[in-house]
């Protein structure tokens, strides 16, 4: 059997075994020609086959590649979302309403067995500003609020009010420091700090108008609804100390339950 150099001959030995074959006068010397050009055909056709393989392989992974990118891009935003609606840090202000309601208690008692004083009870409604620093998971921050409606009383002293004889709270604000735990979007905390409340209090031959001042504390939870708002309820109890007027003292204290919006800047 002739020996087969098809692999070592480059293309176009092809063409110059085709051109000794015309020439060659020697039937054994043209069926060895024969056998060598029809080798090296088939050796260029599978050189041609593997080489559009390989191509088409490469072409498939580029595109691989490019989804890949593309997926990792497209989704980072939400991990980035996801974060920012997560973290509480940042400045924020807003709105909140609800009730409170309480006593202004005499400081001397007139009927033994009976609480003289205002009762008091209405709606609030104001707004709030303050700012929050997060710390993995503890949230630690201050809050300035004020809230005005219609918290109002009349004088009782055990037997019924006195219609003649009323008191009101114009406003009533606080200063607060906050801390508290965050669960993802839900924020538990505490509240304690200053608190002052402007009154106007009229009865039969004259009237007044005391501030008091005290304290504030209590509790409340926060549910962020994306990167920026964010709503709460909350509960707060004020001790606002005693204030004297048309010669006794009345001791002011005050609950209230609220809710709100907040937007972080």
């Amino acid at each position: 059997m002739p020996e087969q150099k098809g692999a070592d001959c480059p293309a176009h030995c092809l063409h110059f075994l085709r051109w000794r074959l015309r020439l060659s006068g020697d039937a054994t010397e043209a069926i060895y020609i024969e056998t060598e050009a029809t080798y090296i055909e088939g050796y260029l056709a599978v050189k041609i086959h593997a080489g559009l393989l390989m191509t088409s392989a490469l072409i498939a992974m580029s595109a691989g590649t490019a989804r890949a990118e593309n997926v990792t891009t497209e989704t980072a935003p939400a991990g980035t979302a996801y974060a920012d609606a997560t973290d509480w840090s940042g400045i924020y202000a807003g709105l909140h309403v609800g009730f409170a309601d309480g006593a202004a208690t005499q400081g001397e008692q007139w009927v033994p067995g009976f609480e003289a004083g205002f009762e008091l009870d209405g709606l609030l409604a104001g707004g709030q500003v303050g700012a929050l620093a997060q710390f993995g998971n503890f949230v630690l921050g201050v809050q300035g609020d004020v809230s005005g409606g219609g918290l109002s009383g009349n004088y009782d002293f055990g037997f019924g009010p006195f219609p003649n004889i009323s008191m009101e709270v114009n406003w009533l604000a606080s200063l607060t420091a906050r801390g508290g735990v965050a669960f993802d979007s839900v924020l538990l905390y505490g509240l304690a700090g200053l608190a002052v409340a402007d009154t106007a209090i009229k009865y039969p031959g004259g009237s007044a108008d005391p501030t008091y001042t005290g304290y504030t504390a209590g509790a409340g939870v926060a549910l962020k609804l994306n990167a920026n708002w964010s709503v709460f309820g909350e509960y707060a109890y004020y001790g606002l100390g005693e204030q004297e007027f048309d010669g006794d003292t009345y001791d002011l204290s005050l609950s209230s339950g609220k809710v709100g919006l907040n937007y972080k800047f």
